[in-house]
């Protein structure tokens, strides 16, 4: 999404009706399905390569999107939860324990954990915590205060 609807929709200039709403939250819905199936194919290649096991996976996003629910569309104008919240998966059989948590985690920490995980020692000033314990099932994830801009 972006460009010239989005602008005149999150400006007041040209907003966009329910029925437009619900047609770019389809299409944003059948880009996820897709991404669906080309993850799915990607592990059945590991699997067919026979490195499945041994292949560290980290699945993420940098922003999500918002259709309407506060008044804007898509993402960078607002801090509510459509646009910040996003998907964080790591899949390493043997080494990742399987699961879920809830625990907000910052996309600055998926290099720390990816060093951790990799038993690499990470350089003295790197932003962001390992998650590797938590991964590891070891300990659950502590919540710290944002990253400062400084």
């Amino acid at each position: 999404m972006g460009g010239l609807i989005e602008l005149g929709h999150n400006r007041g200039r040209n907003p966009l009706g329910p029925g437009e709403l619900r047609r770019l939250r389809a299409l944003y819905a059948a880009e996820v399905e897709y991404l669906d199936r080309v993850v799915d194919s990607f592990f059945k290649h590991l699997s067919t390569l026979g490195i499945a096991d041994k292949t560290l996976v980290i699945l993420l996003s940098d922003h999500g999107e918002e259709f309407g629910e506060h008044g804007k569309l898509g993402h960078g104008e607002t801090l509510h939860n459509q646009a910040l919240h996003v998907p964080l998966a790591f899949y390493w059989p043997g080494v990742i324990k399987p699961g879920r948590d809830q625990t907000p985690v910052q996309l600055v920490d998926v290099m720390p954990t990816v060093l951790d995980l990799l038993s690499v020692t990470p350089p003295a000033k790197l932003d962001g915590g390992s998650l590797g314990p938590t991964l590891r099932a070891v300990a659950r994830p502590a919540m710290r205060a944002p990253l400062s801009p400084n």
